[in-house]
């Protein structure tokens, strides 16, 4: 199950790659130019991180986190 982007701006991601995840764990940030954080994001279900965006910069719509059941 892939998370996306609701809006652009800088992401944290929270978790890494090939880690285990569980269903609602914050697994990533979304914040302004200015640093003010605007959204975060959850692991929708238990899980493996499948891929993460290396790319700090992420427009809406963006893939976040790749996460397997």
């Amino acid at each position: 199950t892939n998370v996306y982007s609701r809006e652009g701006g800088m992401v944290h991601i929270h978790v890494a790659l090939k880690g285990s995840v569980k269903k609602d764990q914050h697994i990533a940030t979304m914040v302004d130019p200015f640093g003010q954080e605007v959204r975060r994001y959850f692991a929708p279900h238990d899980g493996r991180v499948l891929a993460v965006a290396i790319d700090p910069l992420r427009e809406a719509g963006a893939m976040l986190v790749r996460v397997l059941r």
